[in-house]
């Protein structure tokens, strides 16, 4: 795979504006900035640039924001070429010479206790070991994400030239061994990242979820982008941005608004109370990129009226506002929507 393509999907989800944009207002109000961890590959300059670029946009539209890139360049001429490139930016990137895995004791004391959002493939390039990736969530504070590209041509290369030893401690599991299987690229690539996603969760990004990329063009490298934090309301945003990305040029039609009145009924049922923002968190994670915000609220507005749940009156009800549910909520919800 091209490190090129690193970060591509913050171009092609447009999660610069519409996920960094507004998670950084949250954190600005905290005093704290927002670090965005570039890994670079051999010449790519690029995706820090970009980068840069959208941070010194961001700050001169609302000087409240405090935004930061750090860059890691794997070798001696990535590092000369983003010197050169990034100098116009010198009070928004910080350049380092060496791979995350290298780095990252630098890495730690550079970012502090702020929140970073970190870009990379963890299998190529020598790979980060996943305990690496805890020591980034574990500090004390503050959130960690992650956005991670795994490739089926580079993970094949992988397995094909690294002793088994470090595969188990990058993906921190021995358990690939039983998985792969020789000849079966896409294949492969799916089990490991169902269990590196596992590994991921047991170190602490307690929301590990897929993000399915639009069909690529047939001969381009197969991937999947994976995203992971601890934080439920990141899981709200990205599912809501991932939802909207996914339907722009689908041609699939959108779930049945019953479908998710049944599933917040049977979530709130369990509960008992729950409010609009237990709901969005706790259900945005399980049905990651299936649904919008929007729709979660109209589904939630439904039920008000048909009286299938119990709360203030829609005009005035807030997302922190409790609506009751109750034993017969589900069984209500099917006789009403037997009704209509």
């Amino acid at each position: 795979m091209s490190q090129d393509a690193l970060l591509e999907p913050l171009s092609e989800l447009d999660l610069l504006n519409k996920y960094l944009g507004v998670r950084s207002v949250l954190y600005a109000r905290e005093g704290h900035p927002l670090w965005i961890v570039n890994c670079c590959g051999q010449g790519d300059t690029r995706s820090a640039l970009r980068c840069a670029s959208w941070v010194r946009e961001q700050q001169e539209n609302d000087p409240t924001q405090i935004l930061r890139t750090l860059n890691l360049a794997v070798d001696e001429p990535t590092m000369t070429a983003l010197e050169r490139d990034l100098d116009p930016y010198q009070s928004e990137a910080v350049n380092v010479l060496g791979s995350l895995e290298q780095s990252l004791d630098r890495v730690l004391r550079t970012i502090g206790s702020s929140p970073a959002f970190v870009t990379l493939d963890p299998l190529i390039g020598g790979g980060v070991r996943i305990d690496s990736l805890a020591r980034l969530i574990s500090r004390r504070g503050r959130r960690t994400e992650l956005l991670l590209r795994l490739d089926a041509s580079s993970l094949e290369i992988l397995f094909d030239t690294a002793p088994e030893e470090r595969l188990d401690q990058l993906i921190g599991s021995s358990l690939w061994r039983r998985l792969w299987r020789e000849g079966e690229q896409l294949a492969n690539l799916t089990r490991i990242s169902v269990l590196y996603r596992a590994c991921l969760q047991r170190r602490g990004y307690s929301h590990a979820r897929k993000i399915a990329l639009r069909d690529q063009p047939l001969g381009a490298p197969q991937t999947q982008l994976l995203f992971a934090t601890r934080s439920q309301s990141a899981v709200v945003l990205m599912s809501d941005l991932v939802c909207r990305y996914r339907r722009q040029e689908s041609e699939d039609a959108p779930p049945r608004p019953d479908e998710l009145s049944d599933r917040v009924c049977r979530f709130g049922a369990d509960l008992g109370t729950a409010s609009t923002n237990q709901i969005l968190r706790g259900l945005s994670g399980e049905l990651f990129g299936q649904f919008t915000t929007q729709e979660y609220r109209e589904a939630i507005s439904r039920l008000l009226t048909r009286g299938t749940i119990v709360g203030p009156d829609r005009e005035s009800l807030t997302d922190e506002d409790p609506l009751s549910f109750n034993s017969s909520t589900q069984m209500a919800l099917f006789d009403t929507a037997a009704v209509l």
